[in-house]
């Protein structure tokens, strides 16, 4: 499990929680890519899809953490973690 927000802005994406709809909204913008994470569904709209979190989210420390499986399945590549820091890594063809 690793922690949503933290990762993402690693990757270059601002991470806002909205608290009356109890989702997270994911933006990265030099692509122009949008993520929403409906935290009480445990469902996330990427692009038209849903990806549904077959492991719970699960809150430590207060931050959200989601399974990484969920960032490289929308990104299409390995998530790596080097000196505390996400990154993304070409997947192998």
């Amino acid at each position: 499990m690793i922690p949503l927000r933290q990762a993402f802005n690693h990757l270059g994406a601002y991470v806002e929680w909205d608290p009356e709809t109890r989702t997270i909204i994911v933006e990265f913008y030099q692509k122009d890519l949008g993520i929403l994470v409906d935290v009480a569904e445990k469902v996330a709209l990427y692009n038209g899809k849903q990806y549904f979190f077959e492991n719970d989210l699960q809150y430590i420390d207060n931050r959200l953490h989601v399974e990484a499986a969920f960032i490289e399945t929308l990104k299409g590549a390995k998530l790596e973690v080097r000196d505390g820091f996400y990154r993304l890594v070409e997947a192998p063809k």
